[in-house]
């Protein structure tokens, strides 16, 4: 996930593109402002109010900074976690094709795996390595995505954020 914030969505290359459309739309939101007069006026449901064209341009700037802040720290991807069921291990999150599951102890016999996208639909994950303290997982037919891992037992279950990219 550091990778694509270093490049694809770095904060110079998202404020760019913002920059590169705002020139595009450079006589458009002139006609646009003449044809309704809404800078400095506040428009339900918007909190924010800029007299210019700039200023709601640097508004937006700052709106998807705050957002991708927001977003680290929701949706943090942890490779470590220590919990009741012994997992320890969850690498390499973001993964292209292989996920390895290792435990501190020995795989649970009771372990079942469980994968979903964020729409809820699951997916069938081939277990392609499976030795005594760890789970080798094939994800190479997945889509890129966020998807959630479950770990379950039977006495309780884990979810854990996997990234496919």
């Amino acid at each position: 996930m550091e990778d694509i914030k270093t490049k694809e969505f770095s904060e110079n290359r998202v404020n760019h593109l913002i920059d590169s459309i705002s020139v595009l739309l450079n006589k458009a939101h002139v006609r646009n402002f003449q044809k309704w007069p809404v800078l400095g006026q506040y428009v339900w449901p918007n909190y924010y109010i800029g007299n210019t064209y700039s200023e709601e341009v640097n508004h937006l700037k700052s709106w998807i900074d705050s957002r991708f802040a927001y977003l680290d720290k929701v949706w943090e991807i942890k490779t470590e976690v220590e919990d009741s069921t012994n997992y320890t291990q969850l690498l390499p999150n973001p993964t292209a094709d292989l996920l390895t599951i290792s435990f501190a102890k020995k795989v649970p016999k009771d372990l079942t795996i469980s994968l979903y996208d964020t729409n809820g639909s699951s997916f069938v994950v081939p277990i392609i390595d499976l030795d005594e303290n760890q789970i080798n997982l094939d994800l190479s037919n997945l889509p890129t995505g966020l998807f959630i891992l479950r770990m379950s037992y039977p006495e309780s279950s884990s979810y854990y954020k996997i990234v496919k990219i």
